[in-house]
């Protein structure tokens, strides 16, 4: 694992100690896996680094792009998300893991452990949405 590389696009060790000794009780430990399915995907074939996955569906940094993208291995040219920073991608597992219906408490505490500036006003700003789902697809985004 390179964590050096972790460390020059936003992550702190908490994320990175995490990722090289993943725990699948941990909070982080289903939405976000060592990357390993990748290897065998032709998304590997691009530019990028892989960062973690869920299941089939992998987060990585473009180095193409110098974005932050997350797509399903079965469709990798279709990007479900595209961020500009790593505190956007951050943004992205939070929301994930608040629609795994963690609490709030638990996505402040987390929030602070892997270096998510925001966690607060992000929890107000999700739980006063109008259109949450429109909010969601924009918020990590345009978060920082």
């Amino acid at each position: 694992m390179n964590e050096q590389m972790y460390r020059e696009l936003g992550f702190n060790d908490y994320i990175i100690n995490h990722l090289s000794h993943y725990d699948k009780n941990h909070i982080l430990g289903y939405r976000c896996n060592t990357p390993f399915h990748i290897e065998s995907s032709e998304l590997n074939n691009n530019d990028i680094f892989p960062l973690w996955e869920c299941g089939i569906t992998v987060t990585y940094y473009n180095k193409s792009t110098k974005k932050y993208e997350v797509c399903n291995l079965e469709e990798p040219n279709v990007v479900w998300v595209s961020c500009p920073s790593a505190q956007g991608i951050l943004a992205y597992l939070l929301l994930e893991l608040l629609e795994d219906e963690h609490t709030d408490e638990e996505i402040l505490k987390i929030g602070a452990l892997i270096g998510f500036n925001n966690t607060e006003s992000m929890l107000k700003e999700a739980n006063s949405a109008e259109d949450y789902s429109e909010w969601r697809e924009e918020y990590p985004a345009n978060c920082c």
